[in-house]
């Protein structure tokens, strides 16, 4: 912390120097990072980096209140809010993205009015109700809301008719939290123990069950659903997990986890050899700020090329992927190009950070391009892509209720929509198809084709020919075409999709080498040929991973 007096001439004696500045600096590895000082006179905040460069200037008014964020770079848009005289937000703007709230009587949001006129409107039941009983659309459509005496959500109404009610009931030392769709009389339950821990989930006619069994400790210890079970064993007196045993019909997998200072740096996964799946070996190495820094991939007994990771040891970016290396020259740009300078891409975004252009170059030829622009409610408005010699532009507009209406360049589509929000009706080029929806708002049409059906369970069964089966955990678990395909696919505990084999005894399988990202999918691999495809993700690099 440090304080800034006024500099107003020579003091006279007894007279104190009156402070005008207060700030604090960020310093890491010897050097600061950001400094924030707030000046009295003016009633602003100012956000410096490297001590001499202003990067935010927060205006505060005489009630204490911001209303203003203005980047002094001038690459960023202004955000400016108005205030009632209740001091009630009145108004948010963003440049030219804008929405201002009106309140009834009791002080309540009655209404959102967005930048192109249009409003979601907020109705209550009576002058002392704090939950809304009715919420319009900016089209028009109508949801009604009930809710029990505790002010819990009780029913929602759909604009078409559809009661969507959840429930809870106090049971024999559980609690059923109940769900009744439209579709069936009877319930999905969540059913819960004094610590909220989820002891079952039960699906409608009692077509499946999932039980959760919990150690002394809390920890999730087995899961058991129709004939999967999943145990999970840990580490001596902690919460780390150690062994993970999946096991169904044709399909087992063991997950042995090892760490240092609690950070996971090796995993294992181990398969039977029925279902196809290769082995798989992960180590990690981390720096002194537990960032990852390296990864080494076996899968059966191939090496995969490591991915090394480097920061910026002040602020923490990511610098470089392997032979990748990453720059941004202003806070809107971002160039990353590899050390063989064959390949290079620069990402642009917008005075809203959001992604303006993208252009990749591959030995000096531009061999993609794609630039964005936006509506005033934040949607993409057109869109232009050069792929090699091909160039595709089209323009974008939107229904009152911001669902996409109509696409028109390169491409001739049209979209209607139920008062749900449902599409019911798709035109191509003049041709129209048309869908149809039950009552809980499912596809089972499409022209005059009863296309879709449903389980009991409420999951598709029928897509035309194809049929499709499911595990008890809710889990796509086969699909098959008669005289045409059977694919049957594999998880792990975390639900993510491990392996897909189909008939022909080939096999996909699914990497997640990234334990900062464990859902994303980081390479696919071919077991019959040995082919193994690295993935890297555009978004991991912009924010640092």
């Amino acid at each position: 912390y440090y304080l800034r007096g006024q500099s107003s001439g020579k003091l006279k004696p007894g007279e104190a120097k009156s402070v005008a500045q207060v700030g604090k600096k960020l310093r890491i590895n010897g050097e600061n990072i950001v400094s924030l000082e707030f000046d009295r006179d003016s009633g602003t905040v100012a956000a410096f980096i490297d001590e001499h460069i202003e990067l935010l200037n927060i205006t505060y008014d005489i009630a204490g209140r911001p209303f203003r964020w203005g980047p002094r770079n001038k690459i960023y848009s202004e955000v400016e809010l108005t205030y009632d005289r209740f001091s009630r937000l009145s108004v948010w703007r963003w440049g030219d993205l804008k929405e201002m709230y009106g309140y009834d009587r009791a002080g309540r949001l009655a209404e959102i009015r967005y930048a192109d006129g249009k409003s979601t409107l907020y109705v209550f039941k009576d002058m002392f109700s704090s939950l809304p009983l009715k919420v319009t659309t900016p089209r028009g459509s109508d949801y009604l809301l009930q809710y029990d005496e505790s002010g819990a959500l009780q029913s929602l109404t759909t604009p078409r008719g559809h009661i969507h009610a959840f429930s809870i009931q106090t049971s024999l030392g559980f609690y059923k939290y109940q769900y009744h769709s439209p579709v069936s009389p009877h319930p999905y339950e969540l059913r819960y123990d004094d610590n909220a821990n989820i002891l079952a989930k039960i699906y409608p006619h009692q077509s499946g069950r999932v039980s959760y069994l919990y150690d002394q400790h809390g920890n999730i210890e087995i899961i058991l659903a129709g004939l999967i079970s999943i145990h999970y064993t840990y580490q001596t007196n902690t919460n780390l997990v150690k062994n993970i045993n999946v096991v169904e019909p044709g399909f087992e997998l063991k997950h042995e986890i090892r760490y240092h200072l609690g950070m996971i740096k090796d995993e294992r996964y181990l398969f039977n050899a029925k279902c196809g799946l290769h082995n798989t070996h992960l180590k990690y190495q981390l720096d002194g700020n537990a960032r990852v820094t390296s990864i080494d991939v076996t899968i059966g007994s191939k090496e995969l090329s490591q991915l090394k990771l480097k920061y910026n040891q002040n602020l923490g970016t990511l610098e470089s992927i392997s032979d990748l290396r990453i720059y941004k020259n202003t806070f809107n740009k971002t160039v990353i190009h590899d050390t063989a300078k064959q390949f290079f891409s620069i990402s642009e975004y917008d005075n809203h950070g959001r992604l303006k252009s993208v252009m990749t170059n591959i030995k000096s030829m531009d061999v993609y391009r794609m630039e964005l622009e936006y509506d005033v409610r934040n949607r993409i408005s057109s869109q232009k892509i050069i792929l090699g010699r091909t160039k595709i532009q089209n323009t974008m507009t939107y229904s009152a209720d911001g669902h996409l209406f109509e696409v028109t360049g390169s491409s001739d589509w049209k979209y209607i929509y139920d008062e749900n929000g449902n599409i019911i009706g798709i035109m191509d080029y003049g041709q129209k198809l048309t869908l149809g929806y039950d009552v809980g708002d499912r596809v089972v049409q499409v022209a005059d084709v009863q296309l879709y059906s449903y389980d009991t369970r409420g999951f598709v069964s029928k897509r035309g020919e194809t049929h499709l089966n499911y595990n008890d955990m809710g889990l796509l678990s086969d699909a098959t075409e008669s005289d045409r395909f059977s694919v049957s696919y594999y998880y792990d505990h975390k639900n993510r999709l491990l392996g897909i084999k189909n008939t022909g005894e080939n096999v996909t399988q699914f990497l997640y080498t990234d334990p900062q990202r464990p859902n994303l999918v980081m390479a696919i691999h071919y077991p019959s040929t040995g082919r193994t495809y690295h993935y890297l993700y555009r978004t991991a690099i912009r924010f640092g991973r």
